[in-house]
């Protein structure tokens, strides 16, 4: 349900006063995917400068943003549409980074997390004329008050970017909840894709969360190869170990086919 206009925030008063502050570029960064059961984790960064509030883009028009989690998936992806207008008129830049389910087994959730930002955050740069402020230009004479940086939640360590958390950052932010419904849609349509090839577990439904749905048919069929394995140890455990899981293969979907 999207937020009424009593209990709406005003999202581009938070990221205005940034400019009212002396910075020039603004860029918010938000995940989808960090608790599913299988998929990837994807991350959604949203550039804007001061050109986006001389264009006199109303706060009702970016309400649609506010709180990803609240909406539709049709809301979700009409703001996606309008993202897609204001960057066709040069109002602003977004771009989207992926981590994969075997990057998220070799490292862990936050490992695969902070790839993700990590490639968001490069792609988003491969659009814009400026460099993003790195970590490793903090000793060195550089005008580090030109662009703010901001993800939703704490800051990670090993993201290389200078960058300040903002928890609940979609819920305050236009550029965080901006970046929320990059990540969110783009996500639902990974997963509507890999629902094609692995139709038994409803994924083009769940999206890979744990739905009751989703859980018998891991019980039924066991994980497929975009299953996070260290995920379902508290959902299979070892009640029968003898049982040798079927994975549908996309060589084995092909067949079926």
């Amino acid at each position: 349900m999207r937020a009424s206009s009593k209990d709406s925030v005003n999202l581009l008063a938070y990221d205005k006063q940034f400019f009212d502050r002396g910075y020039k570029n603004i860029i918010g960064a938000d995940e989808a995917g960090r608790g599913p059961l299988a998929g990837p984790v994807i991350a959604g960064a949203v550039w804007i400068s001061e050109a986006f509030f001389n264009a006199n883009i109303t706060n009702e028009a970016v309400l649609q943003f506010q709180d990803s989690k609240l909406l539709s998936e049709t809301q979700r992806e009409n703001a996606f549409k309008t993202l897609q207008n204001w960057q066709s008129d040069g109002l602003l830049r977004f771009a989207y980074g992926e981590s994969s389910v075997a990057e998220i087994e070799r490292g862990n959730i936050l490992y695969a997390t902070t790839l993700a930002f990590r490639r968001a955050l490069e792609n988003l740069q491969a659009q814009l004329e400026f460099k993003l402020p790195s970590k490793e230009v903090l000793l060195q004479k550089t005008d580090l008050h030109t662009v703010y940086i901001m993800v939703d939640g704490y800051p990670f360590k090993r993201l290389p970017y200078l960058h300040n958390g903002l928890v609940k950052g979609d819920r305050t932010s236009f550029c965080i909840a901006a970046a929320s419904i990059v990540a969110k849609v783009v996500r639902d349509h990974k997963m509507y894709e890999l629902a094609k090839h692995y139709p038994s577990y409803d994924f083009q439904e769940n999206k890979g969360y744990g739905t009751a749905k989703h859980i018998a048919a891991l019980q039924a069929f066991g994980p497929c190869e975009i299953h996070r394995k260290s995920f379902l140890k508290k959902i299979l455990g070892h009640s029968n170990p003898q049982r040798k899981p079927q994975q549908q293969t996309l060589l084995e979907y092909a067949h079926m086919s």
